[in-house]
């Protein structure tokens, strides 16, 4: 398979002819208690590590690149080293994203040995205050983010702008840019299990969060996700490109739940059985479909 040709967005269909990346739920399990959290980790179930051998080659075979480990917290799961071993075993740049919870020198040392990429950690303000009125274990992530930088592995920092915490952005800036994190990404608060958007933010505060953000984003030191697109377009405006003007689940990556089932995105009710594993991105044409008759917003 000629990869970057498969890579070139196809117009007519709305989507790459295979995903850019991956993000596979390897674990429901996590302690943190965060009032904006759509994962259902109150079950705990880990991913069968067989099962996820199975995913790696399905992926490889389609010519996928990139692997984002999520939860509930992979830190929570028992084959988390040997998970990481094994991507990379097959081709794969490797992210985590954690909580920070657990995260300690031993266990960076040995994701670094395994060869992990990146590690994100999630914090939501520069004070544990401000942190705490949103999410938890604010020490713990502080601590996390110093030892991941003790091993030289790219750190990079989650912050869901809120209405509790927008205000303390550029405090948030610079307390990543003196811990010497390596970039700041900016996330969509999105409806939570209950259905709820905790702490919503009015069109004034996003366009004085543009305002902080502009230099940092020219920088490229800041990143906005892609379904955040009322910020992303405040601050690109026109040179935002088309793709990047909805949500993107679905049309340049998906997400593997923990019992191999998936979906364009984990926070629709857009599900395919995991007997369909060996055809992870062959259902894409199916799911855009879905999602246009469903008049489909996964972050609205």
């Amino acid at each position: 398979m000629d990869n970057q040709k498969m890579l070139r967005f196809d117009a007519i269909k709305n989507y790459f002819p295979i995903p850019w990346s991956v993000h596979i739920e390897i674990t429901e399990q996590c302690y943190a208690k965060c009032s904006q959290c759509y994962a259902e980790h109150h079950k705990g179930r880990h991913m069968d590590f067989d099962c996820y051998r199975q995913i790696l080659s399905s992926l490889k075979e389609i010519g996928v690149r990139f692997i984002t480990l999520t939860g509930g917290d992979p830190v929570t799961y028992p084959w988390l080293t040997e998970a990481i071993t094994e991507a990379k075993k097959n081709d794969f740049a490797v992210v985590i994203i954690s909580s920070g919870i657990g995260v300690d020198r031993d266990l960076c040392s040995r994701l670094f040995d395994s060869g992990l990429n990146e590690f994100h950690i999630s914090l939501n303000g520069s004070t544990q205050f401000i942190n705490n009125l949103s999410r938890s274990h604010y020490t713990e992530a502080i601590n996390a983010i110093k030892f991941v930088k003790e091993q030289n592995i790219v750190c990079v920092a989650c912050w869901v702008a809120r209405k509790d915490n927008f205000h303390d952005l550029q405090n948030y800036i610079n307390l990543c840019l003196e811990m010497k994190v390596d970039r700041i990404f900016i996330l969509k608060n999105k409806r939570n299990i209950f259905g709820d958007i905790d702490g919503p933010l009015s069109d004034e505060d996003i366009t004085e969060i543009t305002e902080i953000l502009k230099p940092f984003v020219a920088q490229k030191y800041v990143t906005v996700e892609a379904c955040f697109t009322e910020l992303s377009t405040m601050i690109k405006g026109r040179n935002l490109p088309l793709i990047l003007r909805q949500c993107t689940g679905g049309i340049d990556h998906f997400d593997i739940f923990v019992d191999g089932s998936f979906s364009p995105c984990r926070k629709t009710n857009i599900r395919e059985p995991a007997s369909n594993m060996t055809h992870y991105w062959n259902y894409s044409e199916k799911l855009m479909q879905k999602r246009m008759n469903n008049h489909f917003r996964v972050c609205q």
